[in-house]
């Protein structure tokens, strides 16, 4: 468990680290958005696809795992269904704002989650996270771009668009694709699986570097039920979801932590480009994150103690 709470430590000062160079102006938003990118497209789909082709998946909960994401996040949509009168009539949050919070506590912030479990639990760990990325994403996705379409102007896209989405996202096509040359047993050649370590290698403290600089904290304004909502939902409901339906699916020891670590990080940083991307409030989704991140460096050492420990 120390080693747990001290992966979590180093996580968090890393993201600090990100604030100040953004707060010092040490880097343009061009080359923010840039090393955004790169972490992206690049460094954390090859530490994916390096650490799913080498990994035992065959001693992994698959069946257990997808079942406990697919139970949490049904629920969940079930949660926020159920308090969409309130969001919309006594808090007053806008068609727009009500699909933020959806994303505020659906989604998880795969960088964040990914260099927390790399740093904690090694290969494993990272393999056992690309099953919940191959689960969480595409379904997060859909239900995602249901909701927040239906509450703006921009209609509910078609069949294609919906599949453009979910299947051009780089954290799935590289979990597929890693989950591929395993099952498959397909080697990864040399100079490119040296290639593939060397990349995955920049994509902890890079990805943790940008979570820090994209923090807003100037966007929370009076709507700030909306936010505390979104920061309670996912922060301390969905762990809580994640480890019942855990104990029912009989997932335990790693597997187990990653799942609650996958379930208690904050939202997705790719929450503010869908909500600007279909016509949702970008900037309340960059409110929420900011807020749950900060809140997020006690709830999840605190989770992962209470479940784990």
């Amino acid at each position: 468990m120390s080693a747990i709470f001290s992966a979590l430590a180093s996580a968090f000062a890393v993201i600090a680290l990100g604030y100040l160079m953004d707060r010092r102006r040490w880097m343009t938003a061009e080359m923010w958005t840039g090393l955004q990118h790169m972490a992206y497209y690049v460094l954390f789909p090859a530490l994916v696809i390096s650490s799913l082709a080498r990994a035992d998946l065959g001693s992994a909960p698959v069946g257990g795992m997808v079942a406990v994401f697919i139970t949490a996040m049904v629920a969940m949509s079930l949660i926020l269904f159920l308090l969409r009168p309130l969001l919309l009539g006594r808090l007053g949050l806008s068609g727009p704002r009500y699909s933020s919070v959806f994303q505020g506590s659906i989604r998880w912030h795969t960088f964040l989650a990914l260099a927390i479990i790399a740093s904690a639990y090694g290969d494993e760990g990272v393999a056992l996270a690309a099953i919940a990325i191959a689960t969480i994403v595409p379904i997060a996705n859909v239900l995602c771009v249901v909701v927040i379409t239906a509450h703006s102007s921009h209609g509910i896209p078609g069949p294609k668009r919906f599949l453009k989405i979910v299947f051009t996202n780089p954290f799935v096509l590289s979990s597929i694709g890693g989950t591929a040359l395993n099952v498959f047993g397909i080697p990864i050649v040399e100079p490119l699986a040296g290639t593939l370590e060397l990349l995955g290698g920049g994509a902890t403290g890079i990805g943790l570097i940008v979570v820090g600089a994209g923090l807003k904290f100037r966007v929370i304004d009076s709507a700030r039920g909306g936010v505390a909502l979104a920061v309670a939902l996912k922060l301390v409901v969905m762990p809580a979801l994640v480890y019942g339906a855990a104990l029912f699916w009989g997932v335990t020891g790693t597997a187990l932590a990653v799942t609650l670590v996958a379930a208690a990080v904050p939202t997705a940083t790719a929450s503010y480009i869908l909500a600007r991307q279909l016509g949702g409030d970008g900037e309340y989704v960059a409110g929420i994150l900011t807020v749950q991140i900060i809140v997020a460096a006690v709830t999840l050492p605190l989770i992962l103690w209470l479940a784990t420990g």
